[in-house]
């Protein structure tokens, strides 16, 4: 398969979680439509073969952003997620030529007939063998298809930072590949339980030291978002 990478810095702040100094509690596709302000995917979306008349599949689609921009340029989109509440997000929208399918994205697709492309944003981090699950997504691309996966290099990669909550975030973030990816996100999804275990008397201290850089006036990112295109070869 012929790739390129697009690398690019996403140096920002972090919207605060106050409104009228008032804690705001945000549903998850609350907080997938809030994130949805600070993507840059128009570049990637520019890299994409012209979609008009396609029939493309979004894979981890959540509330349909993806799918939506797809079905805007012409294309037939299948959006496919895990996650109910995000389908359901996503249905409300009723986009034109867009319709959403729960699966488990390690599973074959749920797709009748191979596909002209595939994009899948953010959802690479959830596997922890990702070259048998990309195995089963091209068998539903077709000779010619392309494929485009976009995804964070470091979820902690942070300044400014103590150094030393930097080295027990390095070794978190190491403890949670061992564990398995899906077994650490779903963990993640409880308040701190991860984190604690691995931290333990400190853990109160690194979660409150990334909070409060994230709420500084020179809060930067270090991380780098990577999007990668490729192409299946024709038979």
């Amino acid at each position: 398969m012929v790739a390129f990478i697009v690398n690019f810095h996403r140096n920002r702040l972090l919207a605060r979680g106050r409104h009228g100094g008032l804690l705001v509690s945000l549903t998850l596709a609350d907080e997938y439509r809030r994130q949805a302000r600070w993507r840059a995917f128009e570049r990637d979306y520019g890299r994409l073969p012209n979609l008009e008349g396609s029939c493309v599949a979004d894979l981890g689609g959540a509330v349909g952003d993806q799918s939506a921009a797809f079905a805007a340029r012409g294309a037939e989109v299948t959006g496919i997620d895990l996650h109910e509440e995000l389908l359901a997000a996503a249905r409300e929208r009723a986009i034109p030529d867009a319709q959403f399918v729960t699966a488990d994205l390690r599973e074959p697709l749920p797709l009748l007939e191979p596909v002209d492309g595939i994009w899948s944003s953010f959802a690479a981090a959830y596997f922890v063998d990702l070259a048998p699950v990309l195995r089963r997504w091209l068998e539903s691309l077709r000779p010619g298809g392309w494929i485009a996966l976009v995804e964070i290099d470091s979820l902690f990669g942070r300044e400014p930072l103590p150094g030393g909550v930097c080295a027990l975030l390095r070794s978190y973030t190491d403890a949670a590949a061992e564990a398995g990816v899906l077994d650490a996100w779903r963990q993640r999804c409880e308040p701190r339980t991860l984190l604690t275990r691995h931290c333990g008397e400190q853990a109160g201290y690194v979660s409150q030291s990334f909070l409060d850089c994230l709420a500084q006036a020179d809060h930067r990112s270090e991380a780098r978002v990577n999007c990668c295109i490729a192409t299946r070869p024709q038979i």
